[in-house]
């Protein structure tokens, strides 16, 4: 069985832009693949898209047996020929039965059944967001420059020490880069250890008419200054090492015993 590449997009401070950019990198897509909402309580990726999921990945989840690629295609909603979205839960209610076993089995098969699969996870270092993390080949970490956003982004990566994950699994990207913030990227990169591979630069009105038109800015003005740097992160994950499939280490069991 082939399978697909896995790319978190994830920061663990809200407000940086991770469902943006998660909505934007499938959106340039040259394989087929599905974007993935693990905002569970709060999935807006419709809204970046344009689209009317009927189902969800709850609904998924609560009918979930035999996967092939048919079953799935009930539950996935096309945003075009080579993207596809799973939708969070519009109802409150069934996330209480969403456990991280049900995420890892969903995300296992679609590895299956697209060739990349995104995934938008929550803020938080719950079990959820630490079965799909675990899964992916790699973690695109998202921040700002400002403090709050950059010490996130440090505890993140020694948490990401700690589960385990080798340091080449993660790659730091900043949004809404200005010249007009006095940290430079040299001093952002120093303190957390780690290269910044991506900025992108800051333009609040290209960002919200793209979300407001539901139209990922990669397709609707491809040749802003953001929607190049999207396509660069995402040129560089497609050509990123081999991967191997993730071996899971079940990390979730580490937070829940300490």
């Amino acid at each position: 069985k082939k399978i697909g590449r896995m790319t978190a997009v994830f920061s663990s401070k809200g407000g940086c832009g991770t469902s943006f950019i998660a909505t934007n990198l499938a959106a340039c897509a040259t394989v087929p693949t599905v974007l993935v909402d693990l905002n569970l309580e709060a999935g807006d990726l419709p809204l970046f898209l344009g689209v009317e999921p009927r189902r969800s990945i709850a609904d998924l989840i609560a009918h979930r047996g035999v996967f092939d690629s048919e079953l799935l295609a009930a539950y996935v909603t096309p945003y075009s020929a080579k993207v596809h979205l799973l939708a969070a839960p519009k109802e409150v209610d069934p996330i209480d039965k969403i456990k991280p076993e049900h995420i890892f089995e969903v995300l296992r098969h679609l590895r299956e059944c697209y060739d990349h699969v995104v995934l938008d996870p929550q803020h938080t270092f719950d079990a959820v967001t630490l079965a799909a993390l675990d899964q992916s080949d790699k973690i695109v970490l998202v921040l700002t420059l400002d403090l709050p956003a950059i010490r996130s982004a440090k505890r993140a990566l020694q948490i990401f020490d700690r589960v385990g994950y080798p340091r080449t699994k993660t790659m730091v990207v900043v949004n809404r880069w200005s010249k007009q913030v006095d940290l430079d990227l040299h001093q952002v990169e120093e303190f957390l250890g780690e290269p910044v591979i991506g900025s992108l630069p800051s333009d609040y009105q290209t960002v919200v008419n793209s979300v407001n038109m539901g139209t990922p800015l990669v397709a609707s003005n491809s040749t802003s200054k953001i929607a190049l740097e999207v396509k660069r992160v995402a040129r560089r994950l497609a050509t990123g090492e081999a991967h191997a499939p993730a071996k899971p280490k079940h990390s979730w069991n580490f937070f829940l015993k300490h």
